[in-house]
């Protein structure tokens, strides 16, 4: 925030002094050679410098080091005797340029490194946020589909040993009733021989008791979900299929029409 700060109070600056020699060298002579007209350009282009892309921070520093340590070596070398002043006042103005290009830069690089710090850390916290957002989703799912196995799997058992105490429940009117485990699960349901003996509507409407009853029991277990069970199939005391569900109803067929 500093360095921010510090940016605009140096380019605000800068501006000033661009537009200050501008007016007085406009008011003078307008002579080309004028100190004014140097310094006019010398502000405008440290402005331009310092208000182009960040990229030219290493650039502008580089610059402004360069001009501030010739212009040294060239007034130690005039206070030595060793060179003449014909270009003292230009060194001068060349170490305060070039003072002014290195604070530039280093301006520049400082305020790009923080934003570059500040979107490296947003990308990072969006990576994380969207990793633990995936594993936490994975992990639900993974549960999810566990827990659903585990209730297929109940139900599965629950219905295979409700059947064997159909029999029982039905004072055996059903004498079996099982999955058979070798056909699709296929609910197989076996009648006693005085269902058995019966015929027409009567066998029909008897044969549909027991398959309601066979099928609320289904219901109410799904097991299909874990076993892929296809019909309720119900024979007769030999072994004669009598009826069974519809693949894709589960609505009763009659198999002696």
């Amino acid at each position: 925030m500093v360095n921010l700060i510090l940016f605009y109070i140096i380019l605000s600056l800068l501006l000033i002094s661009t537009v200050t020699f501008g007016i007085i060298w406009y008011k003078s002579n307008r002579e080309k050679k004028s100190l004014f007209f140097k310094l006019f350009i010398g502000s405008l282009i440290s402005a331009i410098g310092l208000a182009i892309t960040p990229a030219m921070h290493d650039l502008i520093a580089g610059i402004g080091i360069l001009a501030v340590m010739v212009s040294i070596i060239y007034i130690y070398m005039v206070s030595k005797g060793k060179a003449t002043n014909v270009f003292l006042k230009y060194s001068i103005m060349s170490i305060v340029i070039g003072a002014l290009f290195t604070v530039m830069g280093f301006c520049f690089k400082s305020y790009s490194q923080q934003g570059l710090d500040r979107e490296a850390a947003i990308t990072k916290s969006i990576s994380e946020d969207a990793n633990s957002s995936s594993s936490s989703e994975s992990k639900k799912e993974k549960e999810s589909e566990k827990d659903q196995k585990d209730l297929e799997n109940a139900n599965y058992l629950g219905y295979k040993y409700m059947l064997e105490d159909v029999p029982k429940n039905t004072n055996h009117v059903i004498t079996k009733a099982y999955m058979d485990k070798d056909k699709n699960y296929n609910t197989t349901i076996f009648v006693n021989d005085q269902i058995s003996s019966l015929s027409g509507s009567e066998l029909k409407r008897y044969v549909k008791v027991v398959f309601d009853k066979v099928k609320k029991l289904e219901d109410g277990y799904e097991p299909n979900e874990k076993s892929g069970a296809s019909r309720i199939i119900i024979n007769d005391s030999s072994g004669n299929r009598l009826a069974h569900s519809s693949f894709f109803t589960r609505k009763i067929k009659y198999d002696f029409e």
